[in-house]
């Protein structure tokens, strides 16, 4: 159990966390079918992709900020707005059916480069100044759902006790 984690309050029911023995064997078996030559290229698509998401934001929306600067695909955007909640905006583009990951400490959208990225960065380009837009113009229109959640366990100061929520939480999943 992790309540500290920048990414966000984190548990794992087993000693492996997230590396789980079937995705480690995906990931060799993608590698053997691809080939290091065939890796060096889908990982150069997927790179540009990633670097032109993260040009755009530091171009075009000026009311959000890329995190650090990454070298690989994975980085995090957060608001440069204060008055602008990067969860709400994470609301509205998993309205538009995008798959957005959330950081916290500070909070920002984690976003993970991949092949599926390659061909649909500038939608989703789009469809982020769109987010901003439509949070800046009626923000009261987002404050349900995940983004309450997630901002209060963010915000809370108590750490041991969301400490005790993640470890009840793994073990009634793990029971049922």
């Amino acid at each position: 159990c992790v309540p500290n984690w920048p990414g966000g309050l984190y548990g794992s029911p087993s000693f492996m966390g997230s590396r789980p023995g079937a995705l480690i064997a995906t990931a060799w078996a993608s590698m053997v079918s691809t080939g290091e030559k065939g890796y060096i290229e889908e990982m150069s698509q997927i790179k540009d992709a990633a670097d032109n998401i993260m040009r755009a934001v530091r171009e075009e929306i000026p009311e959000l900020a890329i995190c650090s600067e990454p070298c690989g695909v994975v980085f995090a955007i957060k608001s440069a707005d204060p008055s602008l909640d990067i969860f709400m905006v994470a609301q509205f583009l998993e309205h538009k059916h995008w798959h957005i990951e959330k950081n916290q400490r500070p909070n920002a959208l984690h976003c993970t480069t991949t092949m599926r990225h390659v061909h649909v960065w500038e939608e989703f380009v789009r469809d982020l100044k769109e987010g901003v837009k439509a949070v800046k113009a009626d923000p009261k229109k987002f404050k349900s759902g995940t983004v309450a959640a997630y901002g209060f366990a963010g915000t809370f100061p108590d750490r041991g006790s969301i400490s005790e929520f993640i470890i009840e939480a793994l073990l009634k999943f793990a029971l049922y």
